[in-house]
């Protein structure tokens, strides 16, 4: 797989699939990440995520686990996941963002290269639970997918967005990455 450039504002970072090689870069970047964004993420106050998990996050088939860093040097600032269901063709989907690059469209863009990616995989939607409180995540679901389906369920929002429909030029979907932000696909 290739690794591309992103401009964020005035740096570049690399855009690549995440690799075994990247547990000690991902073990960096949790210790960078406020309480407030771990809780979000994780959806509890982890102190240091163990050497087990830290593999487990790193472990992708490019298929129906894929993950994409971005990496600014040699420090990942932003991860986007996705973990499929099941004997279904909908994939769980996880952004997280280190704080510092929060709010400048790391997620946005990294979900829009890793929804084209699932796509290609044959997925036909993406599914997230979101913290109720969790206003950032909510604007980035509604920049990504106007009409993705958000429902209140138990405490947390469960929300559901289809990806195929955006392929086909109807309107719907997750918006893809415009012709300046070529997909990460081989």
């Amino acid at each position: 797989m290739n690794q591309q450039t992103l401009r964020i504002g005035d740096r570049s970072l690399t855009v690549r699939e995440i690799e075994m090689g990247d547990v000690e870069r991902l073990r960096r970047m949790f210790g960078r990440l406020s309480a407030d964004s771990v809780y979000r993420r994780f959806f509890s106050p982890i102190q240091q995520p163990s050497r087990s998990a830290l593999l487990w996050l790193a472990t992708v088939d490019h298929h129906d686990r894929e993950a994409l860093v971005a990496l600014d040097g040699d420090e990942i600032v932003g991860v986007a996941r996705y973990d499929a269901r099941a004997g279904s063709r909908t994939a769980e989907i996880a952004v997280t963002v280190e704080d510092a690059w929060q709010h400048r469209g790391l997620g946005k863009r990294l979900t829009r290269r890793l929804a084209r990616r699932a796509i290609d995989r044959g997925f036909e939607s993406f599914e997230a639970t979101l913290l109720a409180d969790n206003r950032p995540a909510l604007g980035l679901l509604r920049k990504l997918s106007p009409d993705a389906s958000v429902r209140f369920d138990s405490g947390n929002y469960a929300a559901s967005m289809p990806l195929a429909a955006a392929s086909s030029g109807s309107g719907s979907g997750v918006r893809m990455e415009r012709a300046s932000e070529p997909p990460l696909c081989a």
